[in-house]
C-alpha cells in the first residue's frame, strides 16, 4: 500500500510563510556529496558543485544592500535560494523526515536526488549566477524576472511572497546592527530615510551561523504531493534512471565495477549536469529514459509513489541476457506498493548484451587425403 505522503492530493495546500525545522548540517553534506544507490545494496559516491556556499550574508556598512533587503529582498542570492528549495521540497510536498529520511535506501537516495536536482534546476530556470560564477552578487544577484513569475505561477504562489529567512530576525534577518556614528538633529531626520547607515564603520552583521536556514524552508511532515511536485518528481525520476543507466551504456562498463566503473560514474555526474544546463524538453526525457531500460539488470518495478514513473530495482549495467520479463514504462496505481513490485513485467524480454563477441577464427585448409594403396591377397593367384 502506499501513503499518502507518496500520493497526489489535490486539497493539499503548503503555505510558503511557514518556516520549518531546521535541519542539521549533515543535510548540506549528504546533498553535495551524495550517495547514489543504484539498488538497495550497493551504492556510489558522486560530488554535485555546492549550491550552498556563501548562504550566510557577509556584513553590510552601506545603505544599498540593506535598501535591496527591504524593498527587493528577492535580488539577494539567499533569498533564490531559499525560493528554489522551498519549491523543490514543500512546494512539491516532498518532506524531510517522511522522504528525504525514507528507510528504503532506494527511495532515500533518489529523493536526495531529487532535491538537488530541482534545486539546481529551478535555479538555471531562474537563469540566477551561482556563487562560483564571476557575475554573482549577494545582494544584487540578477535572475529572470519572467521566469520567477512562471515558476511562481505553476506553485501556485503570490511573486510577493516573502523569502527572507528568519533564523535570526534582528534587522529583519540581516543580523545585529552596531552604530559607529550617531548624528543628531537636523542631518539625521533628512537623511534617515536614505537607510541607517551614517559612517562606513555601521555595520549590521549576524550574530549566529544561519548557514543552514536554507532548511526551514523544507517541509517536515508531508501531506501528499501537489499538481506540480507529481511533475517535477517525474521529471526528477526519468533523469535518475536515464543518467544512471545511460552512463553505463555510453562508457559500456557497469557503474559498479572497480576500475572502469570510475569512468560511468564522472559519465554519470557529466549527464545530469548536462540535463540542468540543457533547455526542459520533455518528449526526449521521455524518449531517453524508455530507451535505457532495457540496460538494466532487472524488470521496471519499484515504485516511488502513486502516480510516478517506476524504475528498475536494480540499475547496475546487464551484461549478458535474461529472459524472464519486459521492460516496459510504468506509471505506479493503487495495485502497487511503495518500493519493490515483483509482479511486474513478467514478460520474456532480451537485455542488451554488451560482451563482445569472440573473433571468428579462420578455418585450416583441408589437407588431401593421400591415395589408398590397394590390398594384395597373398593366397589369390595371377
Amino acid at each position: 500500500m502506499i501513503t499518502k505522503e507518496f500520493k497526489y492530493n489535490p486539497n493539499v495546500s503548503y503555505n510558503p510563510g511557514i518556516k520549518y525545522s531546521e535541519k542539521d548540517h549533515q543535510l548540506k553534506t549528504n546533498l553535495v556529496n551524495q550517495t547514489i544507490f543504484v539498488n538497495q545494496k550497493e551504492n556510489f559516491k558522486t560530488a554535485f558543485p555546492d549550491l550552498f556556499q556563501n548562504y550566510q550574508n557577509p556584513s553590510i556598512h552601506t545603505n544599498e544592500p540593506w535598501n535591496a533587503w527591504i524593498h527587493s529582498s528577492f535580488d539577494w542570492w539567499q533569498c533564490q535560494l531559499n525560493f528554489a528549495v522551498w519549491c523543490a521540497s514543500t512546494g512539491c510536498g516532498v518532506s524531510y523526515n517522511d522522504h528525504i529520511q525514507n528507510t528504503s535506501n532506494l527511495t532515500k537516495s533518489f529523493y536526495m536526488f531529487h532535491l538537488y536536482y530541482c534545486i539546481a534546476r529551478i535555479l538555471k530556470e531562474l537563469k540566477s549566477p551561482l556563487p562560483t560564477d564571476s557575475s554573482f552578487c549577494y545582494y544584487k544577484n540578477p535572475y529572470d524576472k519572467a521566469a520567477y513569475q512562471k515558476l511562481c505561477d505553476e506553485f501556485n504562489i503570490s511573486p510577493n511572497t516573502d523569502w527572507r529567512q528568519k533564523l535570526e530576525s534582528s534587522c529583519q534577518g540581516l543580523g545585529s546592527f552596531e552604530q559607529y556614528y550617531k548624528p543628531n538633529g537636523e542631518y539625521r531626520q533628512r537623511n534617515k530615510s536614505k537607510g541607517p547607515f551614517f559612517s562606513t564603520h555601521d555595520t549590521i552583521k549576524h550574530e549566529k551561523d544561519i548557514s543552514m536556514a536554507w532548511t526551514t524552508f523544507i517541509l517536515d511532515n508531508g501531506n501528499g504531493f501537489t499538481q506540480s511536485g507529481v511533475e517535477r518528481i517525474n521529471e526528477s525520476i526519468k533523469i535518475y534512471v536515464w543518467a544512471l543507466l545511460g552512463a553505463q551504456s555510453q562508457t559500456k562498463t557497469e557503474i559498479l565495477k572497480v576500475g572502469t566503473g570510475f569512468d560511468a560514474q564522472k559519465q554519470f555526474l557529466a549527464n545530469v549536469q548536462d540535463v540542468i544546463n540543457s533547455p526542459i524538453d520533455l518528449p526526449t526525457q521521455i524518449s531517453n529514459y524508455e530507451n535505457v531500460l532495457k540496460y538494466a539488470r532487472s524488470k521496471v518495478d519499484y515504485a516511488y509513489g502513486l502516480g510516478l514513473y517506476m524504475s528498475p530495482s536494480d540499475m547496475v549495467l546487464q551484461i549478458g541476457s535474461i529472459v524472464g520479463y519486459n521492460n516496459k514504462i510504468i506509471i505506479a496505481t493503487e495495485n502497487q506498493t511503495l518500493g519493490l513490485n515483483d509482479d511486474l513485467n513478467n514478460k520474456n524480454f532480451d537485455h542488451v548484451d554488451f560482451k563482445p563477441k569472440e573473433p571468428v577464427k579462420p578455418q585450416e585448409p583441408i589437407k588431401p587425403e593421400k591415395p589408398k594403396e590397394p590390398k594384395i591377397d597373398p593366397i589369390k593367384k595371377n
